[in-house]
């Protein structure tokens, strides 16, 4: 060990979370393609999220949309679906 090297931390590191999420929008009872839609809609005004939906079934065509346009994702299965969270990339332009 070189004593004049500076000490190592063994402090983990701090990861930044988003902030908590808001009441989830249900968009359980909406036919395709109208949940994808609405949650676009939300996603290109600009809201900073975290966003929280609630969704008959998982949407996996949205999760391409959502990283080109600088968020990701989180879902969660519930018994009648599933919970999707999105929040800006902090690394997107």
């Amino acid at each position: 060990m070189n004593p004049s090297a500076p000490p190592v931390s063994r402090r983990p590191e701090r990861i930044a979370l988003p902030e908590p999420p808001r009441e989830p929008c249900d968009l359980r009872g909406l036919d395709p393609p109208e949940p994808l839609l609405r949650i676009l809609d939300r996603v290109e005004a600009g809201d900073p999220g975290p966003l929280v939906f609630l969704l008959a079934r998982e949407p996996h065509p949205l999760y391409p949309m959502l990283a080109a346009a600088g968020w990701r994702h989180g879902v969660r299965r519930l018994a009648d679906g599933v919970e999707l969270t999105v929040f800006r990339d902090r690394h997107a332009p």
